[in-house]
Order: C-alpha cells, then sequence, then structure tokens
C-alpha cells in the first residue's frame, strides 16, 4: 500500500496532515507543489510583506499565526511504517499516531486501552495533549492564496488582451 507521511514541527509540537492535501505517499509529495508551498508557507523567515509577490492578507489574524510560524524550527517528515529505532528522538516510537485528527487518537486511546497498557495509555495521553494539528491553518492560507494567484492571472490575461484590442 506505500507509507503515508505528515510533517512535524519537534519544536513547537505542531503537525500537517498532508492527507488533507491529496499527498499521502512520498513519490506524490514530491511531485506536487502544494508540500512545497506548506513548507515554504510555514517557514518563511519574515512573514510580512516587504516586496511584490509576498502574502499581504496580514491583518487576517489566521495568516498571522500561520505565515513563517515554523521558521528556524526542527521539522521532520514521518511515516506511518517509522520503527522506534530509526530515530533519536523522544516518542519517536508513537509520534506518527499522537500526529492523528481526534477520531483516529480516540480508537488509538481505546486499542491502547484495551490491551491493558497503562504505561503507553499515559504516555499517548500526554502527547495528545502536547500536540496541535494546524492543518486547518495551513488549508485556509493556501486556499486563499491560490484564489489570488488565479485572480492575478486573469487580471493579467484581461489587461494584455485589451492592450491588444
Amino acid at each position: 500500500m506505500g507509507q503515508y507521511w505528515k510533517f512535524l514541527n519537534l519544536d513547537r509540537k505542531e503537525f500537517v496532515e498532508l492527507s488533507t492535501l491529496g499527498l499521502l505517499k512520498l513519490t506524490t509529495l514530491m511531485n506536487n507543489p502544494a508540500g512545497g508551498a506548506v513548507l515554504v508557507m510555514l517557514c518563511a523567515s519574515h512573514p510580512e510583506a516587504r516586496g511584490r509577490g509576498d502574502i499581504y492578507p496580514m491583518h487576517d489574524p489566521v495568516y498571522r499565526r500561520t505565515v513563517g510560524r515554523w521558521a528556524g524550527n526542527r521539522i521532520i517528515l514521518i511515516g506511518d511504517y517509522a520503527r522506534a529505532d530509526d530515530q533519536d528522538i523522544e516518542d519517536w516510537d508513537i509520534l506518527y499516531e499522537v500526529c492523528e485528527d481526534d477520531d483516529a487518537r480516540h480508537d488509538a486511546m481505546m486499542s491502547i486501552i484495551s490491551r491493558g497498557e497503562a504505561d503507553l495509555a499515559e504516555r499517548y495521553k500526554r502527547l495528545c495533549n502536547e500536540w496541535r494539528n494546524i492543518t486547518q491553518d495551513v488549508l485556509y492560507v493556501l486556499h486563499r492564496e491560490v484564489r489570488q494567484l488565479a485572480k492575478r492571472e486573469a487580471d493579467a490575461q484581461k489587461e494584455e488582451k485589451d492592450d491588444r484590442n
């Protein structure tokens, strides 16, 4: 079936569900500009507009809290086939499961409890409370930017057509 991937920020304890962008597998992620757009948006070193081509609606609170929020942080891509010994990162063995939507987190917790793994359940619960899903903010900004880009291109084409007439 292939491995599914997510962007994680180890410093801020935040994640982006790439599946919501249709970016499940590594080859899809590599061949789709949306994955790069997410990282560029999150990692901009100075999010405020300083020239043409920058993201301008910084008066929008979602933009302000999203654009550049991961600048200078440790960011990783984690797959659902990750094993405990892959990385020397605390809680690496369950990070992929922690970075899920609320329904999946609930199902995972019920499974852990039914197996009687109290220590793991406590660790999982703690991590779920610490890690935050920022996918909706990312999607909001991407959607608005794609619409703005399409509008600018349409305006430029109209202007070009008017100049020819």
